[in-house]
């Protein structure tokens, strides 16, 4: 693989703490449609790297998302872009329902820009429709749909991982 064929490429990527090194990344091409995996014993840096790949800290080096720089972008620009993440412990909204958790997740909500709050009631129900198919598409994807109206808070650890990750692929990432 060249590396103008990566998805994901990370340069001399630094991020020290205090003058600990927390994170010390020469070169990582990730290939598009394979699984990678970042393995290292507790205190290595992976979260961290991650934290910086997607937007949340800021660190020195240069990281490219499909051949385009991404370091120093808002997370939100980040995963517009394709390239969202879960995270160790999950953030489902607990009083919310499991199919409300989905659509909230969903980037393509009415009300998310401010061009969506000029729309009419039947495009925003167009919408709204098209939101909850996708929902429910991935809720039984990941074998979720008999849990649709229970409160998110009310799940098991293991089902509030497999709901964070439909709600990350609302977004219809690239990578995850």
């Amino acid at each position: 693989m060249t590396s103008s064929e990566a998805i994901l490429q990370a340069r001399s990527v630094r991020k020290t703490f205090g003058g600990v090194v927390a994170v010390a990344v020469d070169s990582l091409d990730v290939e598009p449609g394979r699984i990678t995996s970042l393995i290292g014993p507790n205190g290595a840096g992976k979260t961290t790297f991650f934290d910086i790949v997607t937007g949340f800290v800021r660190a020195d080096g240069q990281i490219l998302f499909d051949g385009y720089p991404i370091h120093g972008k808002p997370t939100h620009v980040i995963a517009r872009s394709g390239l969202v993440r879960t995270f160790q412990l999950t953030r489902a909204l607990s009083r919310m329902s499991v199919l409300e958790n989905m659509m909230l997740a969903s980037p393509d909500q009415p009300g998310e820009r401010l061009g969506g709050l000029i729309r009419s009631a039947f495009q925003v129900n167009r919408i709204e429709r098209e939101v909850r198919g996708h929902a429910e598409e991935l809720l039984d994807r990941f074998n979720l749909t008999p849990l649709t109206n229970e409160y998110a808070g009310r799940l098991s650890g293991g089902q509030k991982k497999l709901l964070e990750l439909a709600r990350a692929l609302m977004n219809r990432p690239r990578m995850v």
